[in-house]
């Protein structure tokens, strides 16, 4: 340290001419530079470095956000994670079974549907062979193809399988695998076709008929003949003429069907089922199937006879008005009415005066069928008296005329 700030100094002996003795000393100096001279000296280089640094950094920014914005779709983070909450809870929420696999058959997927048909909990390191052992779903996955609806059994269960192969710009990148429980789908092909509700009047019917054919053998074997014979009278003929009634008026034979099987039901219950005089089907109205119709009545129907089983004076009346462009049905029944405040709830889906499991659908399930094709349906209840239900698709036809 000199007088002058920081210096490097260098000394070097002078010797005399026979080099034997030091005669002097030069010194050499050098001021050291200072933060502030290297500034002076070098600051249009720093400025020219921090300009060129300064437009290579937001050029290789925008690059960068760039191709990241592409992979991402042009999505924001915040945006990316709650398109990731939103896909998980639709997911879960699902009423099918979904299992999604990588192309080496790793589990990355799994819903809780999918975890309760299988029994296996998702842990992230699963393989489907693991979940599926001794089956064909294995074996599938390694073939990429498509299957629809492939009925496969695990747990005591039958359930149908779909997988569909996913591919990324034409690379397999796994599969997605559905499982739907069998026996929910045939119940619920069973309640939209109305095949149901047609099946338990059939069966009904034939329950009727055998009480009866019993009575009647009965007493032949007592000798009572003249007896049997006038109950087999009396059974054939009101059968003979409701059925020629239906012939006549339904031209439709599945509802005439499901109204002599619901007779015969309603008679098991005690109940009087009568089909008023002025009606008549001459042809599906359009924009219905005939299950719908099926459901529709059977319903109905189901309802008016159950709301009457306690009930002292037991009767259900039923109009149907039906032509292509219209349809009329009215179902009065003697019943117990509906509560004040209610008339609405009724057609929620679930709820149901009986509160049994599996029950509360039929009238929700009406309700979207008559709206889907721009009808109306109502509730007139008397109180404690009975109820009057009407499903009016088109114009309304009045009584007595045949459309």
């Amino acid at each position: 340290m000199g007088e002058l700030g920081y210096a490097i100094r260098a000394f070097v002996p002078i010797m005399d001419e026979a080099g034997t003795h030091q005669v002097g000393v030069a010194v050499v100096g050098i001021l050291s530079p200072t933060f502030q001279s290297l500034v002076k000296d070098y600051q249009s280089d720093l400025l020219v470095s921090l300009v060129w640094g300064l437009l290579i950094g937001i050029g290789g920014s925008w690059f960068l956000a760039t191709n990241v914005k592409k992979q991402t779709y042009q999505l924001e983070p915040y945006e990316i994670g709650r398109l990731f909450e939103e896909r998980q809870t639709i997911m879960q929420t699902l009423d099918t079974g979904i299992i999604v696999t990588d192309d080496k058959g790793k589990i990355s997927f799994m819903n809780k549907l999918a975890e309760e048909y299988t029994g296996y909990t998702f842990s992230g390191q699963m393989y489907i062979s693991e979940v599926f052992t001794r089956s064909w779903i294995t074996e599938q996955l390694l073939e990429s193809e498509k299957v629809i609806n492939k009925p496969v059994s695990f747990n005591k269960t039958m359930y149908l399988v779909s997988i569909y192969p996913i591919f990324v710009k034409k690379d397999f990148m796994g599969s997605l695998i559905i499982l739907k429980n069998r026996s929910e789908i045939h119940q619920l092909g069973e309640e939209l076709t109305g095949v149901k509700s047609l099946v338990s009047a059939l069966r009904a019917q034939n329950h009727e008929y055998m009480n009866k054919l019993h009575s009647i053998a009965g007493l032949i074997q007592l000798d009572r003949t003249d007896e049997a014979l006038e109950l087999l009278i009396e059974e054939t003929s009101d059968e003979e003429n409701m059925i020629q009634f239906l012939r006549d008026r339904i031209d439709h034979y599945p509802i005439s069907g499901l109204i002599l099987g619901k007779r015969a039901r309603a008679k098991e219950m005690g109940v009087h089922l009568w089909i008023h005089e002025d009606s008549y089907l001459n042809r599906v109205v359009e924009g219905f199937s005939s299950g719908d119709l099926i459901t529709l009545i059977g319903n109905l129907l189901d309802n008016a006879i159950e709301s009457c089983e306690d009930a002292v004076l037991k009767e259900v009346s039923c109009l149907i008005q039906g032509g292509n462009n219209s349809l009329y049905i009215m179902v009065e029944d003697s019943g117990k009415g509906i509560p004040t405040g209610e008339s609405e709830l009724v057609f929620q889906e679930g709820y149901s005066s009986k509160a049994k499991e599996g029950r509360g659908f039929g009238l929700a399930l009406i309700k979207s069928i008559v709206e889907a094709n721009q009808g109306e349906i109502s509730i007139t209840s008397k109180g404690t008296n009975g109820t009057i239900m009407e499903i009016i698709v088109g114009q309304k036809i009045g009584v007595g005329d045949d459309g």
